[in-house]
């Protein structure tokens, strides 16, 4: 009975492990992931409310990644640091638009780390500056 308890004890945590490190390598589930929280839509910052909607201080949320007014963004959360996110977005607009594919492969990618905080399904702050809702879908 004892090595029976044992195995099954291994075998919950070898399972464990390799999820882990699965989503550390990018498997990426969105579980445990404090951004899978947040309604999709547009958000825009409280200082500009959602009449600037479009510009500067905006920022839509696809269910999954959080991208910055003219760009296109990953966001993944950094292992081990609370709120900490690495952002690798391209910008543009128009003619010159990317797609989440393209971020991986154009070398105009630009990586930053930032610490956003997820108030609500309908607010959330990115390095001290808050953001609400204002609808739509991405």
């Amino acid at each position: 009975m004892t090595n029976l308890v044992l195995k099954l004890a291994l075998a919950a945590l070898l399972t464990t492990a390799v999820a882990a490190q699965a989503q550390v390598q990018g498997g990426g589930s969105t579980k445990g992931n404090p951004l899978s929280r947040l309604r999709p839509g547009e958000y825009a910052s409280v200082k500009v409310g959602c009449a600037g909607l479009g510009g500067g201080g905006s920022a839509s949320f696809d269910g999954r990644n959080l991208s910055g007014h003219y760009q296109v963004c990953k966001t993944t959360p950094i292992p081990g640091s609370a709120n900490r996110y690495l952002q690798r977005c391209l910008e543009g607009q128009g003619a010159n638009n990317h797609t989440l594919a393209d971020i991986d492969t154009n070398p105009n990618a630009s990586d930053d780390q930032q610490t956003i905080i997820v108030n609500s399904p309908t607010n959330f702050t990115i390095d001290g500056e808050q953001y609400a809702f204002c609808g739509g879908s991405p």
